[in-house]
């Protein structure tokens, strides 16, 4: 691959979301909750150790890009890449392959459509870039466009999902196209519907 994309939260986090005040904290607390992000937010040292060896890795052994492509907000991204010094594999200091809600958009925008226009830009083919995501609709939505992985089996990347990502260069990740099509349902080869809807079960992985 020449690049990887990730999803933020429940895929590198194992969580939902990242609260705010963790990172930015108030008058109550005067350092951002490091303990907290280390052990809720990323799963622990050894998860966290092991994904920020396996991101240098795709950088430095593999030679790629790696973007970051989510819903939540570009700076709870930022500051929380930052405050686990992960922040320089995305792009630091400015950033600029992290891309939230705004950036994309709006929060009703498709990532396929966000991820189309990327490979345009850069002339990449379908088989040059991985993307990565806990949500079936991203998947699906993502899937003409580039190779996919979803992010199932538990809350963010596993660490044997990690391991294979950093040994194989996200190769090892791949599933056959038939059996991603029966994982994330039907209407995998028609995704160019609009995503203003709410989120339904399948989404809820």
């Amino acid at each position: 691959f020449k690049a990887i994309v990730f999803d933020f939260d429940g895929t590198l986090t194992v969580l939902p979301e990242v609260p705010r005040h963790r990172i930015f904290p108030g008058f109550d607390a005067q350092e951002p909750d490091l303990a907290w992000l280390q052990e809720a937010a990323f799963g622990g040292a050894a998860r966290l150790e092991l994904l920020l060896r396996a991101l240098d890795e795709l950088r430095e052994r593999w030679g790629m890009e790696l973007f970051i492509v989510s819903f939540a907000p570009k700076e709870t991204i930022v500051r929380t890449l930052e405050l686990v010094q992960g922040l320089h594999h995305f792009g630091e200091p400015s950033c600029e392959r992290v891309f939230g809600w705004q950036e994309l958009g709006g929060p009703l925008v498709r990532k396929g459509d966000f991820l189309r226009r990327l490979l345009q830009e850069r002339g990449w083919r379908h088989k040059d870039v991985l993307f990565l995501d806990d949500q079936a609709e991203n998947v699906r939505s993502a899937r003409p466009i580039c190779q996919v992985f979803w992010v199932r089996k538990a809350p963010g990347l596993s660490m044997l999902e990690i391991e294979m990502l950093r040994e194989s260069g996200g190769a090892g990740l791949v599933q056959p196209q038939e059996q991603l099509a029966q994982s994330v349902g039907a209407g995998c080869e028609a995704p160019e519907h609009d995503r203003a809807r709410g989120a339904s079960p399948i989404d809820m992985v």
